[in-house]
């Protein structure tokens, strides 16, 4: 905003320009040119009260999608915490891209795999029915809402884990969906095994049959249970304490078993750096893709991901 002259603000008297000067009006007829900001320059009481009020409409109107996603939330969902989102066609496209990326498998792949586990309707079918017949159904969703964690899905599918190391369950909601990836590897000749961590006895409720056939659960402090482990992983997805000390703790520990081609997820990535500092310690590239929910109320996360088989770009 203002007059530009030789790419310099001008804002009154004389200003030299190539081989001489030329004359400029002065700041206010010159800055701002439409009537209304001018005589707000002239009152500067006036001025900056209606400049608040026009800055607090912006920031209103911003908050406007929110609010309306807020009220749908409320009124649509039952659920308090580990929110679940169903998530935009970009963000797809940016799994997608993510997903090439880590793996190197083309994007068609990456797409047709997200989509896969997207129109799941078996899995979808057991999600409502297993949560209609629990106890406290009243503060969970029947609507599978996989979100962030299609990425999980898709990068089960294109590496084939014999391995896959899940730390935080919750409702295992998350766990369900590389089950379901792992069981169609199965079928397609290729088994593996999830090793789901959760320090509370009661977390992965949603797992049964026929997703409990190639789940295990240990319970304990993720730390401790990594330790105990000698299975060779070949994806470990983090999505228990998000603090910075617990995230890499559990990243130092896992170092030593991850296989050649392994990919190491954060699944909240967005929470710290730790995977990104993991990364860098490894010599290996850090991949990132956010979350964007279709309901705009909750800013809602991201996944990072460092795949060990690539070494730094």
């Amino acid at each position: 905003m203002g007059r530009v002259v030789t790419g310099r603000w001008v804002w009154g008297g004389m200003h030299r320009a190539g081989e001489g000067l030329i004359r400029v009006r002065t700041f206010v007829q010159v800055y701002p040119r439409s009537r209304g900001k001018r005589i707000m320059v002239r009152a500067p009481v006036i001025g900056r009260a209606a400049v608040f009020l026009f800055r607090m409409s912006l920031g209103l109107r911003r908050l406007a999608p929110q609010a309306s996603g807020c009220l749908r939330w409320l009124c649509t969902s039952r659920e308090w915490t580990n929110f679940t989102f169903h998530v935009t066609e970009h963000n797809l496209r940016e799994m997608a891209e993510f997903v090439h990326l880590v793996t190197g498998a083309p994007r068609e792949t990456a797409r047709c795999y997200l989509d896969e586990g997207l129109a799941d309707t078996g899995l979808r079918r057991h999600v409502a029915e297993v949560t209609a017949a629990v106890p406290f159904c009243a503060f969970a969703d029947r609507e599978a809402r996989f979100g962030r964690r299609l990425g999980w899905y898709a990068l089960a599918r294109i590496l084939k884990p014999r391995v896959v190391v899940e730390s935080g369950v919750d409702k295992g909601l998350g766990t369900c969906l590389l089950a379901a990836a792992l069981l169609r590897n199965e079928a397609d000749g290729s088994p593996g095994k999830a090793y789901a961590l959760d320090i509370e006895p009661g977390a992965g409720w949603l797992v049964r049959p026929p997703y409990s056939s190639a789940v295990e659960f240990r319970v304990g402090d993720s730390h401790a249970t990594l330790r105990q482990m000698s299975e060779q992983i070949d994806l470990f997805v983090h999505d228990s304490d998000h603090s910075y000390q617990h995230e890499a703790g559990e990243y130092r520990i896992i170092q030593e078993r991850l296989s050649d081609e392994a990919v190491v997820v954060s699944d909240n990535a967005h929470k710290s750096t730790a995977l990104m500092d993991f990364a860098a310690s490894v010599g290996r590239d850090y991949y990132f893709c956010p979350e964007r929910p279709e309901n705009e109320f909750y800013p809602a996360g991201g996944i990072g991901a460092v795949p060990m088989g690539k070494s730094r770009g």
